[in-house]
């Protein structure tokens, strides 16, 4: 991580912005961008080298994106060197999704945020129940949001938060019933020593107790015993999911209107923002990603599970959103879940710069 200083060259400040880009968050660790240094600006590409079924359209790649193009404007701000961003300059046909310039503007409470952006992790441990979600804690999340054009609608009270439980531990459910999925999902997961953990779900991350971690590793390398176990699988996901609502303090759910690219690059802005700032004040974080996060209509259910649960899908979504409070123009970006947890037992681990960075 280079200094924030202000005497920093134009090639030093766009390489520790590309560094910090590079340690957004995306849905399975799969990293979906490449980064190009220009004269003066940094580039964001979405790379689609990494395509998943929950992914439609590349939509949560898009969220991954604006988080990454957040985080090199955070340590532009910190060098003093801010400037302004292009979203999708070539157009939406285009690879080129964000470009980032130098300038010398600033925005403290952007460049404020550095340390936080560089310190954020996912956070899957237990939370205390008995901590409760406090109101300034709700409006210093709200005003991140607003603060990137998104909104965070929050759910705190327990029977909220055990609701939504049961709607999002059904959704999971639903991903274990369908193959492809189960088989993403499998296909995501990293074991240190025996695979590279640069890329994916490193399993420690998990948080998981000795056995199912035994589990995970045995339905990953058996497809026969998959297709046996996955309603087992199936209860067992959905059972974990309640659990995890139940001992959280807050449901945060950033969204935006639209769902074109651009708004999924500005709500990864928003989701980012909220993200750092629920941090900053204390609070672990977990992001949780429903099935039907980035479908739009009927015609994406229907690719996301068998045609047989393609009705319990729409009917989870819908009251889950109702849930929530959306207004129907609202798109989902990410759900995060908050809980007062003890510090994760490993990190997310992230590409070397070299492999994603070029002049």
């Amino acid at each position: 991580m280079v200094e924030a200083t202000e005497t920093s060259s134009d090639a030093a400040v766009l390489r520790a912005m590309a560094a910090a880009a590079n340690q957004a968050p995306s849905g399975g660790n799969v990293q979906p961008w490449q980064l190009e240094r220009t004269d003066g600006a940094l580039r964001v590409l979405l790379d689609t080298s990494y395509a998943v079924s929950l992914d439609v359209a590349w939509r949560g790649s898009y969220v991954a994106l604006g988080a990454a193009v957040w985080n090199a404007r955070v340590e532009a701000a910190a060098h003093g060197r801010l400037g302004p961003v292009a979203l999708l300059p070539e157009g939406p046909e285009s690879r080129v999704a964000a470009e980032v310039r130098l300038d010398d503007d600033r925005d403290p409470a952007l460049a404020a945020l550095r340390e936080a952006m560089w310190q954020r992790s996912t956070n899957r441990r237990a939370g205390d129940p008995a901590v409760r979600f406090d109101e300034g804690s709700a409006a210093a999340l709200r005003a991140a949001a607003e603060a990137e054009a998104g909104r965070a609608a929050i759910v705190a009270d327990r029977a909220g938060l055990q609701a939504c439980g049961a709607l999002l531990g059904a959704s999971d459910r639903l991903r274990c019933l369908s193959p492809w999925l189960l088989d993403e999902m499998l296909s995501e997961l990293r074991w240190p020593g025996r695979e590279p953990v640069e890329v994916g779900l490193d399993v420690r991350t998990l948080e998981l107790g000795r056995s199912d971690a035994a589990a995970m590793r045995l339905l990953r390398r058996s497809p026969a015993v998959r297709r046996l176990a996955r309603p087992m699988v199936a209860r067992t996901m959905r059972g974990m999911t309640r659990q995890a609502l139940a001992r959280s303090s807050a449901l945060v759910a950033i969204t935006r209107a639209g769902h074109e690219p651009r708004d999924y690059l500005q709500g990864g802005a928003a989701m980012q923002r909220v993200w750092v700032t629920a941090e900053q004040l204390g609070w672990a974080v977990q992001p949780v990603s429903p099935v039907a996060l980035y479908a739009v209509d009927a015609s994406d259910h229907r690719a996301l599970v068998p045609a047989r649960h393609t009705e319990a899908l729409a009917e989870t979504t819908a009251a889950l959103r109702a849930r929530l409070g959306l207004e129907p123009q609202e798109r989902l970006q990410l759900l995060l879940r908050l809980a007062a947890a003890p510090e994760p037992s490993e990190r997310s681990l992230r590409r070397p710069l070299e492999e994603v960075l070029s002049a």
